[in-house]
């Protein structure tokens, strides 16, 4: 990777609750996919959607002084959940050329207004830094944020990229996309793409993906409001 202009840099999701363990996401994914490519993995070990304080500006601070030691011109930022979070929050102090955030929420408020996921553990954070990841994007990066249809908070989470220079793809399963990709052994190459892609958008058809309709953000929003979907495409 030595002579590479390119970085990959993942960040770790919330791990195994029950046994603590927080891995460092897309590792060896990144290491069998990109043996040429700059590769960095970080993790937050206090679970608090990389919003700790203590430590960040000294990551900041190394994060761009090895990247401009090793001449790297073009960064690929990604992660999943808790992960997906941080590429968003990460690429407000990096020229990062690309941001992938899989099944990420968009909002990290101490008092939900729909995903009560996690509530406890985000009420522990000491100061929530970055609540909107979303506001103030950098122009000259490409975002890309994939979601479950399935999966109703992460679909209304996605729907905050509606009125954005956001790219959004919609796949079908669990919260877990990057898992999906690894069955299908689509990985590999998934991660491949969004590194080595001239263009600023990814190709739908080779994962599965498609444009969603307004119609999903809808039955999201309304079904996480406590209407049925029965009722819901009644009144449709």
């Amino acid at each position: 990777a030595a002579n590479s202009h390119r970085a990959l840099i993942t960040l770790g999701g919330i791990g195994d609750m029950a046994t603590g363990h927080i891995p460092f996401e897309f590792q060896h994914t990144a290491q069998n996919a990109l043996p040429g490519v700059h590769g960095i993995y970080i993790r937050d070990m206090s679970r608090s959607w990389y919003n700790q304080q203590e430590g960040w500006p000294e990551l900041v601070t190394h994060l761009r002084d090895y990247l401009a030691q090793h001449h790297i011109s073009e960064i690929t930022i990604m992660g999943l959940s808790m992960g997906g979070f941080g590429a968003l929050v990460l690429s407000h102090y990096l020229p990062a050329t690309h941001v992938v955030a899989l099944s990420t929420r968009t909002q990290l408020l101490k008092t939900p207004h729909f995903d009560h996921r996690n509530t406890e553990l985000i009420r522990s954070i000491s100061y929530i830094t970055h609540q909107n990841p979303l506001k103030d994007l950098h122009p000259a990066t490409n975002y890309t944020l994939v979601f479950s249809i399935d999966e109703k908070e992460d679909t209304v989470h996605a729907a905050n990229g509606l009125k954005l220079p956001v790219q959004l793809l919609a796949t079908r399963g669990d919260h877990n996309i990057g898992h999906a990709l690894r069955v299908e052994n689509k990985l590999d190459e998934f991660v491949k793409s969004i590194v080595m892609a001239d263009g600023p958008t990814l190709l739908e058809r080779d994962f599965g993906f498609f444009t969603p309709a307004f119609e999903h953000f809808w039955l999201a929003s309304a079904a996480l409001a406590g209407y049925s979907s029965t009722s819901l495409h009644a009144k449709a």
